[in-house]
């Protein structure tokens, strides 16, 4: 489905569909309006080829729309950029991927997410007062501030999950698997956030250099823009740090396994020892020999258990003193 958004004087903040059969009417009539952004959801082999024919993309903008599964990045071609921009989903099963190919007045986004939201992108575009001046590129900018955005709101998702499984940590009795597991689950989350948040240093970088696009950047935006740098930056520091929180967490618990294995085996140990006393005893005067110390005295039965009870005893106490039992 194809939609429009033109920003100029009287022109309303919103999008509307339209058909692709009235494009090229569409762009020649938007022609003095500072931008015309239009937005393609899910669109149809046809509709990205007439986008492609009507705003002239390069070969390699084509394809890369085209077949998706892009990195995110940003690439400057003759009059135009194409950026591939991807939102962050903690926990969800996939990102989402957004291509935006800007020229100076023009801006395409092309996806297969909701709509909701680009609406919403949309609506604070219209709040800006330098549309006029920076037209596409002050566009542009307010995407690439809502991403940042959206993964400081992804971390404090995964931040309020590793402090549970921190908490749970050191309480945590039983099976250690399925905790174990759950860190496992988490870290590769945080992993797959931090290597979209890189990406996404870079391609703000590159957007931060004067030098990429055509248009004529004020201190305005380029301030502007060097802050939505600092914020992904910020960003990726803080999915840093998670991700090594997970990591030390996993060998927290691994360490408490091993404890707790050694405990018991101290516990068994320390029985074995205790118990083999009157093995060694009972079985020293359970052996058939005539002339034995005791075998022929009418208490030696006593004897031999006064004898198996105090040695046991005396291990059992220094064992209780070494903490063992």
């Amino acid at each position: 489905m194809l939609r429009v958004l033109e920003y100029g004087p009287d022109r309303e903040a919103t999008f509307r569909p339209f058909a692709v059969s009235g494009l090229e009417q569409l762009v020649a009539a938007a022609a003095s309006t500072p931008l015309l952004w239009v937005d393609a959801s899910s669109p149809e082999p046809e509709e990205t080829t007439a986008l492609a024919d009507q705003f002239g993309w390069h070969p390699l903008v084509r394809e890369d729309i085209t077949h998706g599964g892009q990195r995110q990045k940003a690439e400057q071609f003759p009059g135009q950029v194409l950026a591939v921009l991807r939102l962050p989903r903690a926990g969800a099963a996939r990102s989402e991927d957004l291509y935006v190919v800007q020229a100076e007045h023009v801006l395409v986004t092309v996806h297969t997410m909701p709509d909701e939201w680009l609406d919403r992108r949309a609506a604070e575009v219209a709040a800006r007062t330098d549309i006029a001046t920076h037209c596409a590129a002050g566009a542009m900018a307010t995407l690439l501030g809502a991403i940042a955005d959206t993964y400081e709101t992804s971390i404090d998702r995964l931040e309020e999950l590793v402090e549970r499984q921190e908490a749970d940590a050191l309480s945590g009795e039983g099976d250690p698997g399925p905790a174990l597991r759950r860190n496992a689950g988490a870290r590769t989350i945080i992993a797959d956030v931090r290597r979209s948040c890189g990406q996404l240093r870079e391609v703000v970088g590159v957007f931060v250099r004067r030098e990429l696009l055509d248009t004529v950047h004020t201190a305005e935006l380029d301030l502007e823009m060097r802050d939505v740098l600092d914020h992904v930056i910020r960003s990726h520091e803080d999915l840093d740090t998670l991700h090594d929180r997970m990591s030390a967490l996993a060998d927290t618990r691994l360490a408490m396994v091993a404890y707790r294995q050694n405990e018991i085996t101290k516990k068994l140990s320390a029985w074995a020892a205790v118990l083999l006393v009157p093995t060694i005893v009972t079985g020293w005067f359970g052996m058939n020999f005539h002339h034995m110390i005791g075998l022929a005295n009418r208490w030696g039965e006593l004897y031999a258990l006064a004898l198996i009870l105090g040695v046991m005893g005396g291990i059992y106490a220094i064992m209780r003193r070494a903490r063992w039992l």
